[in-house]
């Protein structure tokens, strides 16, 4: 088992993301809004590595993890106080591997997944609103 395998949330944060009414905005799924399709859809998500639920008109929702077919995704979205409408906007990215998606994700996000970068585990840690997998004791 892969390092960044080990750090995958539970699954029921995963299946929270999927049903989450922003998330749809952030992966460009709803027919509502201004936000356009990301090349992947939440339903392609297979493990869930860190996510942070945002707020109108103030920090932006985001996820990592992988995608079912092995490619490493960064999705991120924002909108203002009236909601996904107005003023709003969403980004994906992937990459075929780990070390990839490390060297180009960004300070931001690195920064916010912290541990799990280098000790990647399973236990949960929240932060800020935000959920990372970390390495677990003696992992």
């Amino acid at each position: 088992m892969s390092k960044a395998e080990r750090m995958a949330l539970p699954q029921n944060l995963l299946d929270g993301m999927r049903e989450d009414y922003d998330f749809a905005f952030v992966f460009g799924e709803s027919d509502q809004g201004n936000t356009p399709p990301l090349g992947f859809t939440r339903a392609e998500v297979a493990e869930l590595y860190a996510i942070e639920y945002g707020e109108n008109d103030g920090p932006d929702w985001w996820c990592v993890g992988r995608l079912g077919d092995g490619r490493y995704f960064h999705a991120v979205g924002y909108c203002d106080y009236t909601g996904w409408d107005c003023q709003a906007a969403n980004r994906g990215e992937t990459w075929d591997t780990w070390e990839a998606f490390i060297a180009n994700v960004g300070d931001e996000v690195r920064s916010k997944m912290g541990a799990g970068l280098d000790g990647l585990g399973s236990t949960v840690t929240t932060m800020e609103g935000s959920v990372v997998a970390t390495e677990e004791e003696g992992g």
